[in-house]
């Protein structure tokens, strides 16, 4: 009995985000910063969009002066994205954002899946923009990303397929900074061959305990 309910809940949660997913091309959140000497923070969501975790996150970082463009992941990527097409839709969103807010330092975050996703869009911006990302955070990334959200993996069954997330970091000339919690060992550090990386542990598992505060502290510190 068990397993039918869980069926016919994932088709009537894809139905529901399939047609959410039509409204809009990029569902983001916009969070002005009144320092102006601070970086633009582009943060790209887990698979479970602007839940608590991330909307706290944002929030936090932009209490403390920086502008916030928030990308929902589960809502863009509900259905599979290009690399080059969410790089390229990401990238129309900054310049938009910029013409009134002009910030010339931009901080690229993901967190779990948009972790995983997040190389790809930096090998992916035009040389233009990528040269005005001063480095990019990675929180709790996966091994690999076919760049969809799947609800078995939300739900925390399957394990993540596709392409290398690894592999696409080791193309990145820019500082790359990784926070994972203490109990997570998915991820394979010792595939990477870059130098300017550096490896943060915080306590707890893929949600740091819940303390978006002290997470936000390790960004702050790196910015």
């Amino acid at each position: 009995m068990k397993k039918p309910i869980i069926i016919l809940f994932t088709l009537l949660f894809s139905l529901f985000h399939i047609l959410s997913a039509q409204k809009t091309s990029l569902p983001l959140s916009l969070y002005s910063g009144m320092d102006t000497t601070k970086p633009l923070v582009f943060y790209i969501s887990g698979d479970g969009g602007f839940n608590k975790f991330s909307t706290s996150f944002m929030q936090t970082l932009n209490k403390q002066g920086y502008a916030v463009i928030g990308l929902n992941a589960k809502d863009y990527f509900w259905t599979q994205k290009k690399p080059k097409e969410a790089a390229t839709a990401i990238e129309g969103a900054i310049d938009e954002s910029n013409k009134q807010w002009k910030r010339h330092n931009i901080v690229l975050i993901g967190y779990s899946f948009g972790a995983d996703v997040a190389p790809f869009m930096l090998t992916n911006f035009s040389s233009a923009l990528a040269s005005k990302v001063s480095r990019l955070i990675l929180l709790s990334p996966s091994p690999k990303t076919d760049f969809e959200i799947h609800v078995m993996q939300m739900l925390g069954w399957g394990k993540s397929s596709g392409e290398s997330v690894p592999a696409e970091i080791n193309k990145i000339f820019k500082p790359v900074i990784f926070i994972v919690g203490d109990d997570e060992k998915e991820f394979p550090f010792s595939q990477l061959t870059i130098k300017n990386k550096e490896i943060i542990k915080m306590p707890g598992g893929h949600h740091y305990d819940g303390d978006v505060n002290a997470l936000s502290k390790q960004i702050v510190a790196h910015l």
